[in-house]
């Protein structure tokens, strides 16, 4: 017997084809396996969307509410003492959501932020939530901040934490992109709550192309690259790492390296920054393929990583070897100088990037397991089969 499942979001989904957007076709593409989908939706959005990306929807319902209210009500209940998460929650949310669970035998929020009225329901259908990420570590770990940022994550911290939890122990599964913000949750569980963190699966974004091009060690050996949106703001961070503390050691010994920085950079970031020699900024690419295919390896600083990461786990598909922080292992088969190079302090990302331009069977390696790992493990048949089995598997329980 097919299951009735009611998918909720906060988000108006974009054909631009992005992480979010894919997480979201991953998870309606898969639940669309399972049973009869119908959406729920915090925000106004058109049906010919789910035409466009070929995701089979019977029904759509959604709120007439704009993303600038939500916005306005997160400041708001930041200054009562409320939870800023809560912003979505409205007289005409909780009547609608009351109103349809009865119909359903499975609800699936998409972003915890998406189960903010069913977890506060009675006698509610089968739960699954899509954490994709935890937000109260995002907020706990990010520093060189702005004041009013960081008063706005220091205020919501302790509240953040304990919405996560009541997400969690409402949800029948929990789902997290990485193996250290699986960590970080558990680690905000007490004695009392520990069993439940057997609740909480990893579940990475598939990708689609994994048989197109790929890296090829033979190269110039003096290209590396930045990949990432640097209007967000810990991918400035990242980058500002990159230029005034890594990069000046790597052109010490390599004064021809180049530095691409591919993705959406404000005019005022650019100026800051475009007076670098050995930096090109490329831009939003359309064609990120043509892009890559010029690289010798990317970088990933980052001491701020949460969520789908999904400009790294498209390096790991292509074999571009990578150099990151330990943050970037979503994956118990995913390790140092084994699919990737993982750095800590400039010094070492440093060395490591240099050993990289410079040893062409190390390069090699790094491609070929990085490569062997996406074929295995971030297939859309591997990653939805995985999905689709959890849900079930539960369910029968």
């Amino acid at each position: 017997m097919a299951h009735k499942i009611l998918l909720i979001i906060t988000f108006t989904p974009s054909l631009k084809w992005n992480g979010r957007t894919i997480r979201f076709y991953q998870v309606a593409k898969s639940l669309s396996k399972i049973g009869k989908l119908d959406i729920f939706s915090y925000t106004s959005i058109d049906k010919d969307f789910f035409e466009e990306l070929c995701i089979d929807v019977n029904n759509l319902f959604h709120l007439n509410i704009n993303n600038t209210y939500y916005r306005f009500k997160g400041i708001f209940n930041t200054v009562i003492g409320r939870c800023a998460t809560k912003r979505f929650s409205t007289k005409a949310s909780k009547k609608s959501l009351a109103h349809l669970a009865k119909d359903y035998d499975l609800i699936f929020c998409l972003w915890a932020q998406s189960a903010v009225d069913v977890i506060e329901m009675e006698n509610t259908p089968s739960i699954f939530i899509d954490m994709v990420d935890v937000v109260s570590y995002h907020y706990k770990i990010a520093k060189n901040i702005n004041w009013l940022r960081s008063y706005f994550y220091k205020q919501n911290l302790s509240r953040m934490i304990q919405y996560e939890i009541d997400v969690v122990k409402k949800s029948r599964l929990t789902f997290l992109t990485t193996f250290q913000e699986k960590q970080e949750l558990i680690s905000n569980l007490s004695s009392e709550d520990e069993k439940i963190a057997e609740k909480i699966k990893i579940l990475p974004n598939y990708i689609q192309k994994l048989n197109s091009w790929y890296y090829s060690s033979e190269s110039t050996f003096n290209k590396i690259a930045f990949l990432g949106d640097i209007n967000y703001y810990p991918n400035e961070l990242a980058l500002d790492r990159l230029i005034n503390k890594i990069l000046p050691m790597l052109t010490e010994s390599s004064p021809d390296l180049i530095l691409s920085v591919i993705g959406n950079i404000s005019n005022n970031k650019l100026k800051q920054l475009q007076h670098h020699k050995n930096v090109n900024f490329l831009g939003y690419v359309d064609n990120l393929e043509n892009a890559l295919m010029k690289i010798d390896a990317l970088i990933f600083p980052l001491e701020i990583v949460s969520g789908i990461q999904n400009k790294f786990l498209t390096a790991l598909t292509y074999g571009i070897p990578c150099v990151a922080t330990p943050q970037y292992i979503f994956h118990e088969n995913l390790s140092d100088e084994n699919q990737l190079l993982i750095a800590n302090t400039d010094i070492e990302f440093a060395e490591k990037i240099i050993r990289v331009l410079q040893q062409k069977d190390l390069r090699e390696r790094l491609s070929l397991k990085s490569r062997e790992f996406s074929q295995t493990y971030l297939s859309q048949e591997f990653v939805e089969k995985t999905f689709v089995s959890d849900i079930l598997d539960n369910l029968a329980f």
